[in-house]
């Protein structure tokens, strides 16, 4: 969705507020895939076998939790295409090749992100970023804000303890490029488990925007360890749909939402968020999930927000 700046439209890069949605699939194993998805608050996971019996283990994960509604549907029919969808997407994305990053080739975001251990590189979104954020949008861009810093608390609904726990942070060790990627030295005070610390993401962004200000949203107490550890990184204690929370935010050329995975809260933050894009900036929602399409075809709830 773009925004053209003042009456004119402008679509060279930055020059008009950019809505990008970014979808990304958990890859299990060799056998299965496993896709979370949020029930009732909680992340449950949808484990699909990669060969068949796609059908019954979505109609079984639907009986199991009583799902007839959610996902933007109203009955158990349509929630059953839309977690069959999501299954399929995510089969096919496991059947992609292994390498340091799924979505090859690996440019210079990409490597940074998966340096500091984020997720978003082994994810599939590292290759994206590479043609969203080329040198000349970095190198000019003054204020970054990121919600969801990617805490280790498991009571945290976006926790990354269960990706650390089952190893999706890191491609196989018998995997040719694994030797081969680069690796930033893990952070001093901040709460690590594994190859992975609090806070990965940031650290990438400060690398990759020499010139900005990093801000990260979450409520969690183990994310506002990161203050005072790095000169361009801070971390406000903060729901980002909150609006009393959020009301003393400044602008910023690229937001990224990765906080709470679910449509109702990825539209509430685009609510409470997209007033502090600047002109020209791009704010991106990441793991859209299912919910992709629905969020894009509200055009009238889209519209009220990004004014088209």
């Amino acid at each position: 969705l773009v925004r053209g700046s003042g009456s004119t439209m402008n679509r060279g890069p930055m020059t008009a507020r950019r809505l990008a949605l970014l979808l990304c699939a958990a890859l299990a194993d060799d056998a299965t895939v496993s896709v979370l998805l949020d029930i009732n608050g909680a992340k449950q996971p949808l484990v699909i076998p990669t060969s068949g019996a796609v059908d019954a283990t979505v109609a079984e994960f639907a009986a199991r939790h009583q799902l007839d509604g959610g996902m933007g549907c109203a009955d158990r029919a349509c929630v059953e295409n839309a977690l069959r969808r999501r299954a399929n997407e995510a089969v096919a994305d496991a059947r992609l090749p292994r390498a340091r990053c799924r979505n090859e080739p690996c440019g210079s975001v990409a490597t940074a992100l998966d340096a500091h251990g984020s997720n978003k590189c082994v994810n599939g979104l590292g290759s994206l970023y590479d043609v969203l954020l080329p040198p000349s949008v970095r190198e000019r861009a003054t204020a970054i804000l990121e919600v969801g810093v990617g805490s280790l608390d498991d009571a945290q609904p976006s926790s990354m303890a269960r990706e650390v726990s089952e190893g999706r942070l890191r491609t196989d060790a018998d995997v040719e490029l694994y030797a081969e990627r680069e690796r930033r030295p893990k952070p001093e005070g901040v709460r690590c488990v594994a190859e992975y610390c609090v806070g990965a993401s940031l650290r990438a962004w400060a690398e990759l925007f020499p010139n900005a200000t990093i801000t990260g949203l979450d409520p969690a107490d183990d994310a506002a360890a990161l203050n005072g550890l790095h000169e361009r990184i801070r971390v406000i204690t903060c729901d980002s749909r909150d609006d009393s929370c959020v009301a003393k935010l400044g602008s910023y050329d690229f937001i990224v939402d990765d906080g709470h995975h679910s449509l109702d809260a990825q539209r509430r933050t685009l609510k409470t968020l997209w007033p502090f894009v600047k002109p020209g900036g791009l704010y991106v929602i990441e793991d859209v999930a299912d919910w992709g399409e629905r969020l894009v075809a509200d055009r009238a709830y889209l519209s009220k927000i990004v004014g088209r």
